[in-house]
């Protein structure tokens, strides 16, 4: 199975004023992207930088249909919110003290365009670009159109994006992330704090209760969120699964506790292709069923996806549970003093299963706590 590291919780912060004369259409335009970055893909180290070409916490500014000369406005703005996010007392822990963090006006590229556009919430549709270079900055920070902000969340409280994957035999990682905020935020000092704190992977300032929100797991998600990763396998199935994993959840939406949980109340739940991070490793099964072997991340900031769906060859599955019928296991924890608890889940399918919804359902109804439904 493909081994990989830390998650990447990739958020910026700045904002840009709006100008009038600039049309919908070079947004548009800009949201398309291109290029690549700067880096080597063979230097990807996992850990909150990612990779070994970064020597520092490293963003960069881009302004999409808003008036440029205010880049430096956002610079100046970020520069003095990271004074306050560099006292979050995991930023030494997080060996983000070996340098000044760095604000650049200007991104190696602009924003990927999402794989569906008229999905309710676009950004969670946004896969990133495929690079063999990872660009310097850990942060692209783009500012966009209040309106086009809003078109791009949707309902939805995300703001983050994937912005560079590096994928090898069909398992890839995401090494540089996206942030997009809106004009009217530069002047919150205490939101870019916040954002920031995010982006650098040492949020949230949790409190001795820990991080809770019921079957989410974290205060950090406000719906459930699913992202799906191939493994191993033809990565045109990721689709294919996310497709047949939203049909399926209208089915799981059927469990008679499903409105109990609190998920009724929620805004609608979606699934994004490509997750954060792919598969934890296995050091040395022990168990018959080395699915129990998987060790899941300590993390100061749980994934926005609260289940994080791996799509395997099936005899890999098949070793993978042995002869057991897990398969899903804790994939991030969060401790708050000498009390730990899961906040996210792996989900192991494989390639047959992806096709079938009906079969679908009872296994992500386990995955988000419900129980089965008899």
């Amino acid at each position: 199975m493909p081994t990989t590291g830390s998650p990447w919780f990739g958020l910026g912060a700045g904002v840009l004023l709006l100008s009038a004369a600039i049309g919908a259409a070079l947004v548009a335009a800009a949201l398309a992207g291109d290029g690549e970055g700067q880096g080597d893909a063979s230097l990807f180290v996992g850990g909150l930088l990612r990779t070994a070409n970064r020597d520092r916490l490293a963003i960069c500014v881009q302004s999409v249909g808003v008036d440029p000369s205010m880049e430096a406005k956002a610079k100046t703005a970020i520069e003095a919110a990271l004074v306050d996010v560099a006292e979050h007392p995991n930023w030494s822990g997080g060996v983000l003290d070996i340098g000044a963090p760095v604000v650049d006006i200007g991104c190696p590229s602009g924003p990927p365009k999402p794989l569906i556009p008229d999905y309710p919430a676009p950004i969670g549709q946004v896969g990133g670009f495929v690079v063999k270079q990872a660009s310097y900055y850990h942060t692209f920070v783009f500012v966009l159109p209040r309106a086009e902000l809003d078109r791009l969340v949707g309902d939805s409280t995300q703001r983050e994006a994937n912005q560079e994957r590096f994928c090898e035999d069909d398992s890839c990682e995401t090494v540089t992330g996206g942030l997009y905020l809106a004009a009217d935020e530069i002047d919150d000092p205490q939101f870019l704090v916040d954002r920031l704190g995010q982006a650098a992977g040492v949020a949230p300032w949790l409190d001795e209760a820990g991080p809770t929100n019921g079957f989410l797991l974290s205060e950090n998600r406000d719906r459930l969120a699913i992202c799906v990763q191939a493994a191993e396998v033809d990565r045109s199935l990721e689709s294919v699964a996310r497709d047949n994993i939203e049909a399926a959840l209208e089915g799981v939406a059927e469990h008679p506790y499903w409105d109990a949980a609190g998920f009724a109340d929620l805004p609608r739940p979606f699934v994004n292709v490509g997750c954060p991070s792919g598969p934890r490793p296995i050091d040395e099964a022990q168990s018959v069923s080395p699915i129990e072997d998987v060790k899941a991340e300590n993390v100061s900031q749980p994934s926005l996806y609260r289940i994080f769906v791996f799509i395997l060859p099936p005899s890999d599955l098949e070793w993978l549970m042995g002869s057991g019928i897990l398969r899903q296991t804790a994939y991030e924890y969060v401790c708050s003093g000498d009390s730990c608890g899961e906040v996210t889940t792996a989900l192991y399918i494989d390639s047959d299963e992806v096709a079938d919804v009906e079969a679908l359902v009872p296994i992500l109804t386990e995955a988000v706590g419900l129980g089965s439904f008899e």
